[in-house]
């Protein structure tokens, strides 16, 4: 009676490295990708609307990893203490938020209207030169329902201003949010 043997794979070690080449390749795309997706914009129009929105729903994570540059560094160093990083910032901003809802002077029906606003986002113009873009915005932010808080704040509210992006480590990042020129 003969044994057996199992059989051994029949892909040699040069295809079992061209293969595991090939899948690392793929795991570096997509994490690319990722990062582009979650540190940055695509474009300066993209990376806008993302940053205003964040700003709008109070996601202080995303407004710091959005922003850039000197923006981001006076977001991380103008507390007291100073912040390490965008987790630790928004941590805090979300702490401090939670706060003045318990201050005795804190007006509720206030976070009633800004949860009914909705902002509508309309680029009017992109000038883009090189790594630097200048995002021209309107924004209307227009009131969903309920009372109005005051007759300040009856109706709709549109704003135009510009924003400075700039592609630092090749994502487009937020450097001055609500820019003036030079």
């Amino acid at each position: 009676m003969s044994e057996t043997r199992p059989r051994r794979s029949t892909l040699g070690a040069g295809h079992m490295r061209s293969l595991t080449a090939l899948l690392g390749f793929v795991v570096v795309g997509l994490g690319a990708i990722a990062a582009v997706l979650t540190f940055g914009g695509a474009s300066p129009e993209s990376v806008v609307e993302d940053y205003l929105a964040a700003e709008t729903e109070g996601d202080y994570l995303r407004l710091c990893e959005l922003s850039g540059g000197d923006h981001r560094d006076e977001l991380l160093t103008s507390q007291d203490p100073a912040f390490t990083d965008c987790d630790d910032y928004a941590e805090e901003m979300e702490r401090r938020a939670e706060e003045a809802t318990k201050d005795p002077g804190y007006d509720a029906s206030l976070d009633r209207y800004l949860d009914e606003l909705e902002p509508q986002v309309e680029i009017l113009a992109v000038d883009e030169q090189g790594d630097e873009a200048v995002v021209e915005v309107e924004v209307t932010y227009e009131h969903s329902g309920g009372e109005p808080v005051s007759a300040g704040q009856e109706g709709d509210d549109t704003r135009r201003f510009a924003v400075l992006t700039e592609k630092i480590d090749g994502s487009w990042l937020v450097t001055a949010p609500y820019y003036q020129g030079d």
